[in-house]
């Protein structure tokens, strides 16, 4: 009798979790963008008019590489601006701060990046820095898809 009031206290445990999660970021599994991006509204004039025309479609398939990457929801890719650069996203995620200055486990955001850069758009060994911008990643995808 013991074990189904473990069990039914999990599922319940589960059910919050997942509620949770759907309130913070309208998508079930999904991290919230962080509060610097969440905070300033959408980018999404500043990214048409850095790349108009056909590019903009480039630009966002790559913003939704990025989100998923960092498992934001697919709705929040217009939060990141051209000039954002993917290490202070990254640090925005796993802020440094208090008594927690040491870097725990994360979730392979950057490898993953990378390896869905190769996947969706041919770039091989792409050189992702601490100054790489999202406009930078954008650019060479176009590049790379103007020279093939």
């Amino acid at each position: 009798m013991v074990g189904y009031y473990v069990l039914i206290g999990l599922a319940v445990c589960v059910a919050l979790a997942l509620a949770w999660s759907w309130w913070r970021t309208g998508a079930f599994g999904a991290r919230a963008v962080p509060a610097r991006y969440r905070n300033r509204g959408s980018q999404e004039a500043v990214w048409r008019d850095r790349y108009p025309g056909e590019a903009i479609a480039v630009a966002e398939r790559v913003l939704q590489v990025v989100c998923d990457a960092f498992r934001f929801a697919a709705k929040d890719h217009f939060l990141v601006a051209p000039d954002d650069k993917v290490a202070e996203i990254y640090g925005a995620v796993y802020p440094r701060r208090g008594i927690w200055l040491l870097q725990f486990a994360d979730e392979m955001e950057l490898e993953s990046l990378l390896m869905d850069l190769d996947r969706e758009f041919g770039l091989h060994e792409f050189p992702l820095d601490k100054e790489t911008s999202i406009a930078r990643i954008v650019d060479a995808v176009l590049e790379h898809q103007s020279n093939t």
